[in-house]
């Protein structure tokens, strides 16, 4: 157990180091940093230390192996100006083996043609469509530290005219604390291959990610006479992105991002969330709630999440989940 924290130790301590500098190459396959779910998306999509969540691979895939249950979730995120993506995913728990497969699509909607001399064609084109094929595998090493990989497949049509697609890996290592409340999480994403839209080649999104969270409160009754609703838990979470590559446009460049989330838990099946991102583009202060209730063996789950934009507009994020 100490030469597997040595390790960790030094990794977090080579990572922190390599990622002083973020490449200013220009970046695509957006949809590769794109966040999925409600439930995080009501936490300001801070959720790389986060736990039992099908759509833990977006954010961390060493944390598909906090499922207390298998499952699946359906998920759709509606962005500005028509954007849209949506999401569908499983799950599979196998003793300390987890097992994930993610389909994600993107959609940017329809401009229309214009020529030369002013005249709007019938035909709208297609801006951008995108769809993202991830399998996950976790493994619990013990009862503390557990390691995830994804290997993502990115196809991409700008226009209904270029086309590209490309791989991409993920790894990810989640470190639960003795206790049982404070959770530290390390992530490396998009690493691999360019994508090349005909003679256009470009770097995909690679971002280091660190993230704690805290059960700041545990079966604590904060209503007198034991007044419900009675607050189970009340959950803190902080994701810190590091890019080395940017996925940002170059009068939009930064090179980090700040997510802060808080999950309350109702005694009752009500979770309200909240959240702030300090993003490049613009801020954002997020809120959510779900509600979580039984049939038989099956256990259901609807989210609701809502992010505002600002010059981008307000985000609108559904999800609904079964766990059996």
């Amino acid at each position: 157990m100490r030469n597997i924290r040595i390790t960790i130790l030094m990794i977090i301590i080579f990572t922190c180091t390599y990622s002083t500098h973020a490449s200013t190459m220009d970046a695509s396959g957006m949809i590769l940093t794109a966040p999925a779910g409600a439930r995080a998306g009501g936490m300001g999509d801070a959720f790389t230390a986060g736990e039992d969540y099908i759509y833990a691979p977006y954010f961390n895939p060493a944390g598909l192996s906090t499922l207390k249950q298998t499952g699946f979730a359906m998920s759709y995120r509606s962005l500005f100006e028509g954007n849209m993506f949506a999401t569908a995913g499983t799950g599979l728990v196998l003793n300390r083996n987890s097992f994930g497969m993610n389909i994600g699509w993107f959609d940017a909607g329809t401009f229309e043609m214009v020529s030369d001399d002013g005249t709007v064609s019938d035909h709208s084109v297609r801006i951008e469509n995108d769809i993202l094929l991830m399998l996950s595998y976790s493994r619990t090493l013990n009862n503390e530290i557990s390691l995830g990989v994804n290997i993502k497949y990115f196809q991409s049509t700008l226009a209904e005219q270029a086309s590209a697609n490309t791989f991409a890996g993920d790894a990810g290592l989640l470190w639960r604390f003795p206790d049982e409340r404070f959770n530290f999480a390390l992530v490396v994403q998009n690493f691999g291959g360019k994508i090349k839209y005909n003679s256009q080649e470009s770097s995909l999104p690679l971002n280091i990610k660190t993230g704690i969270s805290y059960v700041l409160v545990e079966g604590w009754d904060l209503w007198l006479e034991r007044i419900p609703p009675a607050v189970e838990s009340i959950t803190l979470l902080m994701d810190i992105v590091k890019y080395l590559i940017e996925p940002y446009p170059d009068n939009f460049s930064e090179d980090m991002e700040l997510n802060l989330g808080v999950e309350v838990k109702f005694s009752s099946p009500l979770f309200i969330r909240g959240g702030y991102k300090f993003k490049p583009v613009s801020n954002n202060i997020t809120l959510g709630a779900g509600f979580k209730f039984s049939i038989g063996a099956v256990s259901l789950m609807a989210d609701y999440g809502f992010a505002w934009g600002g010059i981008l507009g307000n985000s609108n994020i559904v999800s609904l989940s079964a766990m059996f």
